[in-house]
């Protein structure tokens, strides 16, 4: 486990969810995560250049997607020119030991941190079996129309998953208060993540 004076990462719902969980620090997203990774080297490269400028931990989160740890982790080594030990899911560089930079790779540990927090909170949540062949089929539908990654079928599914369980489906919409519905239909899964 790590500790984080602030954090980086991809989008809202990411910054909405670690906000929920209880994380009280700065948490700022970047717009995706090819912006979190060239945040994550742009700050390391200049903290080898002129040193950090801040005391403590900055962690970058991102997804780990189709690539996983150790492809991310051998992209960001071949860009840096230089090694870090492998430590699944943190890649980290430490300076003068008071300032570290830590880049957390989210996905499932089984499958080299394959995956998103989308496809971690999707595999806590249930509905009954004519839910799950419904979200199941037409998520395989919207693959066969185009390109969609791993993590893609799990923000699908999540999302229809919470649709299918909301009292009032047009608040959701209309409100955009997805990650709201979400620790209301399901409080009991997100206390397992802290």
């Amino acid at each position: 486990m790590v500790s984080c004076d602030r954090i980086l990462v991809e989008g809202k719902t990411d910054e909405e969810i670690l906000k929920r969980l209880g994380y009280a620090m700065p948490i700022q997203p970047l717009g995706g995560k090819g912006n979190v990774l060239k945040k994550f080297l742009d700050d390391i490269n200049n903290d080898m250049k002129r040193g950090p400028l801040n005391v403590g931990n900055v962690c970058y989160l991102v997804d780990g997607d189709d690539e996983g740890y150790g492809n991310i982790y051998d992209q960001v080594v071949s860009k840096l020119r230089i090694s870090t030990r492998r430590e699944p899911p943190y890649i980290k560089f430490c300076f003068n030991g008071k300032s570290c930079r830590i880049l957390i790779v989210v996905g499932d540990k089984v499958s080299d941190y394959k995956g998103c927090i989308e496809s971690m909170l999707l595999e806590q949540l249930k509905l009954d079996e004519n839910g799950d062949v419904l979200v199941t089929q037409f998520v395989e539908y919207k693959a066969t129309q185009g390109k969609m990654d791993l993590c893609g079928k799990s923000k699908l599914s999540l999302y229809l998953k919470v649709i299918l369980k909301a009292d009032d489906i047009q608040a959701i919409y209309l409100n955009r208060n997805f990650v709201e519905e979400l620790f209301r239909q399901f409080p009991q899964v997100f206390p397992s993540f802290k």
